[in-house]
């Protein structure tokens, strides 16, 4: 499950460095600016600032 999270956040990498260049920095506008562009959690669920802390944790690792 490890590299297949991994493997998930390098696909949204380019997507949060778009999100960060138009000025969306806090986990909160993060996860409204991810389900705005219709994109689901690995799981198919909805972004909330949990998810997306983890998500940033691993597209930094």
């Amino acid at each position: 499950m490890s590299a297949n999270a991994a493997a998930f956040a390098a696909d949204l990498s380019p997507v949060l460095a778009d999100i960060h260049a138009k000025g969306h920095n806090s986990l909160r506008e993060i996860a409204a600016e991810l389900t705005a562009r219709g994109i689901r959690t690995r799981r198919g669920g909805k972004w909330d600032v949990g998810n997306v802390g983890q998500l940033l944790l691993r597209v930094s690792a």
